[in-house]
């Protein structure tokens, strides 16, 4: 057994000085290592990220106030609240949104629940946070989600957040609407939310 290690090792030890084995080793991390540059490099994803990251103020990187506003559902069942921020931004800025659930009997957390955030003007779609991770809905183990959107235009804007299950099990669907208005000012545009 001591004499197979021993060859083996020589054997190890030759084929890494082969310079045969030298090019194909050089030849497959040039590979790689293209591979790598151009599947980052195709993809943006990970520096908007990074910049929405930086700028928002619910991972406390950013001291941007943060405004929160309550509404219940139509059954009074759970209560919502939608904080967002910031309240001025310039055009194409992000405005960054937590949404909590809370159970209205008692106002602990609705935990393990499945919801979405939609943003629709004039009873059109404009953004559905689910849509971001392909997904029908957004379960949340804490009752708590981010999410985020670039409100393009100034005008009036609804803001759902539907909910479809509490506690792994499905529900008649809740939701809650909310309204932003977008107005200019100065040159920077300014969001008012009302329950």
């Amino acid at each position: 057994m001591h004499a197979f290690s021993i060859e083996f090792i020589e054997l190890v030890v030759y084929e890494m000085t082969n310079t045969a084995t030298r090019k194909k080793c050089f030849f497959y991390w040039t590979l790689l290592l293209v591979t790598f540059i151009l599947l980052v490099s195709k993809s943006h994803t990970p520096l908007v990220y990074a910049v929405e990251v930086q700028n928002n103020p619910f991972y406390g990187l950013s001291d941007a106030e943060i405004h929160s506003f309550e509404a219940a559902t139509e059954d009074k069942s759970i209560n919502v609240r939608l904080e967002h921020s910031p309240k001025i931004f310039k055009n194409d800025n992000t405005e960054f949104f937590r949404i909590s659930l809370f159970h209205n009997e008692n106002q602990q957390r609705a935990l393990h629940t499945d919801c979405d955030l939609i943003i629709s003007k004039n009873g059109k779609e404009l953004f559905k946070a689910s849509n971001d991770f392909s997904q029908p809905f957004i379960h949340t183990a804490s009752g708590i989600f981010l999410s985020s959107y670039e409100f393009r235009d100034l005008g009036n804007y609804t803001i759902t957040i539907k909910i479809m299950g509490i506690n792994y099990l499905p529900v008649v669907t809740k939701q809650v609407n909310f309204t932003a208005t977008i107005a200019n000012s100065s040159n920077e545009n300014m969001i008012n939310v009302a329950s």
